[in-house]
């Protein structure tokens, strides 16, 4: 949901990054650049509404546990090459994701744009600072290896050898999109964007796609050859509330309407379903084995859908407060965070939708992020991990920030 060259490791830029990484719901150059002219728009096919009526199961409300630890905790292996990054106001922490031990820190000249988090790649960790130029510092020490000349405004995308960022220019009142070498920062290519973005980036199978808006004729894809930035098509897509969820066979899967998840073929914007399944506004989808999990909340509950068809295959009703975070999948199973005021966490078969394991009171707003085989989540006990198959809860650090990464040194 990182950002990857293949449909099960695409990975997210959040410009809206509440309705992603804290659980919300809903929807960056400066050097000398090329600007190049991008292809006229196509436009789309409307077909008539195709939902389906919901004929799949729902399953008994879930109530989380009172326990302190659904099970006991894998922590992760002290002493591993391995980092968390995380931003608390203008200060980069990077600790060891072990043991949490702080190896390095660096105050940034401002604080970053709200809903911005770091990303570690290349033994890097990448972050929009001074103010909002893109930099990279050495993820094991802190310290600054480079400062760009790219403008980055939200949550950076690593792919392979290319760091990508997006921009509001505004002396020139352009959108650019821009690639930048991921050891130096040196640019790449740098190009005008179609739309408002700041909303998604991701790459699939070679090509860089651009989610934004234009405000006479809603929302787009604009698309960029990955390597060379050679411009490509814009495509309009209707409906669009929320960030994609992923792509297969030339079909894009996101929320739209506020209330419902769509299937849309990229070339033409054809309708091919809308579910009737529920859905909550702008909230995240999640793709993949041929199945679309959201969370509404609009009625408290996760949801899974055919993506062929759009059939509802199970509801699965969730006491504990709004599901409005993406879903995070991961080894047959689906992990929800809620938006009550404690912050349950839930895991539930991916195929059935029974419930795995519920935890009451971990104070997370996220899904998190799996790594090596836990999942690293921050909330208010802290960063901690999460073990996956049981529920255990291990504390790495108490050190607090919903903007956090985790990866390699």
């Amino acid at each position: 949901m990182q950002r990857v060259t293949t449909l099960s490791r695409i990975a997210f830029l959040f410009g809206i990054t509440s309705m992603l990484l804290l659980g919300g719901c809903g929807g960056n150059g400066s050097t000398s650049r090329s600007s190049v002219g991008l292809q006229t728009p196509v436009p789309a096919t409307m077909t008539p509404d195709m939902s389906l009526t919901p004929t799949g199961t729902t399953l008994a409300t879930v109530v989380p546990t009172t326990t302190a630890s659904p099970s006991t905790p894998v922590p992760p292996t002290a002493g591993t090459t391995n980092a968390v990054a995380l931003i608390r106001g203008n200060t980069l922490y990077v600790m060891d994701a072990g043991t949490g031990v702080v190896r390095g820190t660096q105050v940034l000249s401002s604080n970053v744009n709200y809903g911005v988090r770091p990303v570690i790649a290349n033994k890097l960790v990448y972050v929009p600072a001074d103010p909002n130029y893109l930099e990279a510092f050495n993820a094991k020490t802190g310290a600054r290896v480079w400062k760009s000349t790219v403008v980055e405004e939200g949550t950076p995308l690593v792919a392979g050898s290319l760091v990508y960022a997006e921009t509001f220019a505004g002396v020139t009142g352009n959108y650019m999109v821009s690639a930048v070498n991921a050891l130096t920062g040196a640019v790449v290519w740098q190009h005008s964007a179609s739309a408002w973005s700041n909303t998604a980036l991701f790459v699939s199978d070679g090509i860089l796609y651009v989610q934004g808006s234009l405000t006479s004729s809603g929302p787009v894809l604009t698309t960029f050859n990955a390597i060379t930035g050679t411009p490509g098509p814009i495509y309009h897509l209707p409906s669009m509330s929320s960030v994609i969820s992923g792509i297969d066979n030339g079909v894009v899967y996101y929320a739209c309407e506020y209330t419902k998840a769509c299937a849309v073929k990229i070339a033409t914007g054809t309708v091919l379903w809308r579910s009737a399944a529920g859905g909550g506004e702008g909230c995240d989808t999640a793709f993949a084995n041929g199945i679309v999990y959201f969370g509404s909340p609009n009625s408290n509950g996760l949801y899974a859908v055919s993506a062929a068809t759009g059939q509802l295959l199970f509801h699965v009703g969730l006491t504990a407060g709004i599901v409005q975070a993406k879903p995070l999948l991961y080894n047959g199973n689906v992990y929800v965070a809620t938006a009550s005021s404690n912050h349950p966490y839930y895991a539930v078969n991916a195929t059935t939708g029974a419930t795995v394991w519920s935890y009451q009171s971990l104070g997370v707003g996220s899904t998190g992020k799996v790594y090596q085989g836990l999942i690293y989540l921050n909330g208010g006990t802290g960063t901690v991990t999460v073990n996956p198959a049981t529920g255990g809860i291990h504390v790495i650090s108490s050190l607090f920030s919903p903007y956090m990464d985790v990866g390699a040194w």
